[in-house]
């Protein structure tokens, strides 16, 4: 019975460290993004971290969330990284097509 519940004790604490360990899951940002794309306000809401978004014919931001948001010029966030716009702060006049939120 000892070396049944040490087997069983082992393969939790296993099962526990690769849960922590593991890349890949989601954490997402607290609080808004708002932009304008064609003369129209949007917002993202509670953005996933290290996921792209795709916001068109993107201008200005206000980055409203807790982590800091790059635009690029291209979609899939790919081109040039056109401003780092920290937690509550706001980019002005910026054209952009993709965002990506980082820790």
């Amino acid at each position: 019975m000892r070396h049944v519940m040490s087997t069983v004790t082992g393969a939790l604490a296993v099962g526990a460290a690769l849960i922590v360990a593991a890349p890949g899951f989601a954490s997402a940002a607290t609080g808004t993004f708002e932009y304008s794309s064609r003369g129209i306000s949007r917002t993202l809401d509670n953005p996933n971290d290290r996921q792209c978004y795709d916001l068109g014919d993107a201008v200005g931001a206000e980055n409203d969330t807790d982590r800091v948001a790059v635009l690029y010029t291209g979609r899939g966030c790919r081109g040039t990284a056109v401003a780092r716009v920290v937690p509550g702060g706001s980019a002005v006049r910026v054209r952009y097509a993709s965002v990506i939120f980082e820790s």
